[in-house]
């Protein structure tokens, strides 16, 4: 493997990688958001403080 191409094929990957880690905490507070969403929903009846986070 030549050396332009390696240091090409480490640059998309350095770029989608970036990409990556930019997109990953977006997608997971918002999975949480709906995953919270939901379990308030279901337990409207019951009081808030039995509620707990999830991590």
């Amino acid at each position: 493997m030549p050396q332009l191409e390696r240091t090409r094929w480490l640059k998309y990957f350095f770029m989608v990688w970036v990409i990556f880690l930019l997109t990953t905490p977006l997608w997971l507070t918002q999975k949480i958001q709906t995953l919270a969403l939901n379990q308030d929903l279901k337990k409207q009846e019951k009081s808030f403080s039995s509620w707990t986070w999830p991590w």
